[in-house]
């Protein structure tokens, strides 16, 4: 189905649906519903903070930061704790925190306005003569199904390998580059299954959709990600992660080992489009109400005047919101498809679809990463004891 038929369908469910919406309130109309309230009340503050506070303690966190955004207009927006212990420096809403596997819908996102710019389509293939890499990467003739690949198996992660687990390719050799890591993964790690067959997550293949955003947008991921995507939402201070404290960004969060793990013993800086982004809360509720409302994003409550929460975002068309959402029902149906397929004990360890899992569901697996928590603690998923949880897996 076209983009324009696909979009034609989308109006028309809308459409019906808000029939019977309206048909069904009808004889409601003569009671109107009491308005509802913009902002928590000062109790409801207080127990926001309460719970954040539960939360590093039972953590021991040092910090964390919360934004909560509604209608266009954050509602609760707080810091806590600290950010460098050794200098006792708080916490502020602007504090950056690595965002781990929250990067992954802004990947998603770069690759929806390049299918929405007419420079690439969803069924393109990405290795071999005819792909959007070509032959770049590993040698040639490549093994089975890999030259099958199409970007919208990257996507929904349904490449048929390369999963998240002890096998994954973007936590061994730290020091070597994107295209040194790639091309051993072809060349060493072939894919179990045929495209479009079964569904694993993948970091690997987010990375592989960072080189074709690179290559078919004609700069690097970072300046076309922060070009196309961050600054239409007003997002102006979100940037890759560096991997040692060195590296440090200005205002970027001190990150410390629950139980003494070495929290700059990764290279984040190579993850870039599947674990690669540090950021605020507040930047995060921005794209998140720029991807679902597509032309407006909500201000920061010390920035304009509360009469008009919103600010035209350029640079994305009126339909784009349409065609994100789109792809959230197909990734869906999809995947619910394969996994009651191949994986039916495993449904309730990843469900949803890959943009509205990582935009609205990774808050239980990475709360540091959704709202800005940046002390790490273990956990056990086959990588071996004391794995941290700011791993962007």
């Amino acid at each position: 189905m076209s983009r324009t038929d696909r979009r034609t369908a989308i109006k028309q469910m809308l459409g019906t649906a808000a029939s019977l919406v309206v048909a069904r309130r009808l004889p409601a109309l003569a009671e109107p519903a009491p308005p509802q309230r913009e902002l928590p009340t000062g109790e409801e503050h207080q127990q926001m903070a309460a719970v954040g506070r539960r939360f590093m303690e039972q953590f021991f966190a040092p910090a964390r930061s919360v934004a909560i955004a509604r209608n266009g207009r954050f509602v609760f927006e707080r810091p806590f704790g600290m950010t460098d212990k050794q200098v006792q420096l708080q916490a502020s809403p602007t504090t950056l925190f690595r965002i781990a596997s929250v990067t992954k819908p802004i990947t998603s996102v770069a690759i929806l306005t390049l299918v929405e710019q007419g420079k690439l389509n969803l069924t393109d293939k990405v290795f071999g003569p005819s792909g959007v890499l070509g032959n770049t990467y590993g040698k040639q003739p490549y093994k089975q199904y890999v030259t099958d690949i199409t970007v919208d198996h990257l996507l929904t992660h349904t490449c048929g390998g390369w999963p998240n687990d002890s096998t994954d390719p973007m936590f061994r050799f730290k020091s070597w580059d994107q295209a040194k890591l790639i091309s051993w993964t072809l060349e060493n790690l072939p894919l179990t299954y045929p495209p479009g067959q079964h569904w694993a997550y993948s970091n690997f293949g987010c990375c592989v959709l960072g080189r074709v955003i690179e290559k078919v947008g004609g700069q690097p991921y970072k300046d076309y990600v922060q070009q196309v995507v961050l600054t239409p939402c007003g997002i102006t201070d979100m940037q890759i992660a560096g991997n040692t404290l060195k590296q440090r960004a200005p205002n970027e969060a001190m990150y410390y080992g629950q139980f003494g793990e070495n929290s700059y013993n990764m290279n984040v800086t190579r993850m870039d489009s599947h674990g690669g982004w540090i950021a605020s809360p507040a930047d995060l509720g921005r794209f998140c109400a720029h991807v679902g409302r597509s032309a407006r994003h909500p201000q920061h409550p010390e920035a304009r005047d509360h009469s008009d929460h919103y600010d035209a975002c350029p640079g994305l068309s009126a339909d784009f919101s349409s065609e994100v959402r789109a792809r959230l029902d197909g990734a869906r149906q999809r995947q619910r498809q394969l996994e009651a397929r191949w994986q039916p004990a495993r449904h309730d360890q990843h469900h949803g679809s890959h943009l509205e899992r990582h935009v609205l569901g990774r808050a239980h697996q990475y709360p540091h990463a959704t709202f800005g928590h940046h002390q790490h603690r273990p956990r056990s998923n086959g990588l071996g004891h004391g794995q941290q949880s700011s791993r962007p897996g």
